[in-house]
């Protein structure tokens, strides 16, 4: 997640398959920044590699949202802005059908990390969904 210089985290995120415009959104959020005489990332290169392998390139979320369907646990989707989410928007239509109380919370200008970019609003929800479960 470090290097001496940008080119090289950047070229080492590339390489892990994220698209070239979405480093460069991270470079001007701040999510790739220099610390001292190194480079940082708060992306981990592996992260990518690991979701395809175990989430994305399986059947194992509808497989998930089906035992939650079948159960009474509520479920709340926490979604950011369309800008910045990296949620499909017919995957999350596609949770709302295969869960009944399946309830959407969309964060209007928030980043991907809402906890951090929309704190407050965040933070508010989270003890609500806590206090009514």
């Amino acid at each position: 997640r470090g290097g001496k210089t940008k080119e090289e985290l950047v070229q080492r995120l590339q390489k892990a398959g994220y698209p070239t415009e979405r480093v460069e959104k991270w470079v001007a959020e701040g999510r790739i920044s220099q610390k001292g005489e190194e480079w940082w990332s708060d992306v981990n290169p592996l992260f990518r590699v690991l979701c395809y392998q175990h989430i994305f390139d399986n059947d194992s979320g509808t497989t998930t949202w089906d035992i939650l369907a079948s159960s009474k646990i509520p479920c709340h989707v926490m979604v950011a802005d369309e800008k910045y989410t990296v949620c499909d928007e017919d995957t999350i239509q596609d949770m709302v059908k295969r869960m009944e109380r399946c309830k959407v919370l969309r964060y209007p200008n928030g980043y991907h990390s809402i906890h951090n970019s929309k704190r407050d609003e965040f933070m508010k929800d989270l003890r609500r969904i806590i206090s009514t479960c």
